[in-house]
């Protein structure tokens, strides 16, 4: 705010906070008459929080992908990030990393996470030779999708 964001895209709201109605930086961008028509997938895991959360949560409400894989590492509730202050326990060596930003969404979220439409669990056994489940199921279960749009994907 001390920056100049003009003052109809922000509001008072609680404890000498401020809430930003509108990112002037975030625009929707337009359709490009090449764009990708497929069928897309994103696997997803616990390991999936911060922008990855916020990424996944973005592609189930505007149902980009199937979503394939784990429930993701985040909460609807809001994710915490962007600055942080450190404290250091000089006696333990510990570090305490206290985010200090807090980004709640507009309406009131369930104390959930971002499930995917197909819940695919590695097994011990999967994971110790290297088997992608997630992709293989992918890769079985897909209807007109071409291999070379599988980002990521190494094809054998």
């Amino acid at each position: 705010l001390q920056n100049g964001l003009p003052p109809s895209q922000f509001k008072p709201s609680i404890n000498n906070l401020f809430r930003v109605l509108r990112d002037p930086l975030c625009q929707p961008l337009p359709s490009q008459a090449n764009s990708f028509q497929g069928r897309a997938f994103v696997i997803a895991d616990a390991t999936n929080a911060s922008a990855s959360f916020q990424f996944l949560r973005v592609v189930r409400e505007n149902r980009l992908a199937t979503i394939v894989g784990q429930a993701a590492g985040g909460n609807l509730q809001g994710i915490n990030g962007d600055s942080y202050a450190l404290l250091n326990l000089p006696n333990s060596r510990f570090e305490i990393v206290i985010p200090l930003y807090f980004q709640a969404p507009r309406t009131p979220q369930p104390d959930a996470t971002v499930i995917p439409d197909h819940l695919i669990k590695p097994s011990v056994d999967d994971i110790a030779a290297g088997i992608d489940t997630e992709l293989n199921y992918i890769l079985k279960s897909r209807e007109q999708v071409l291999p070379q749009y599988l980002c990521g994907a190494a094809l054998r």
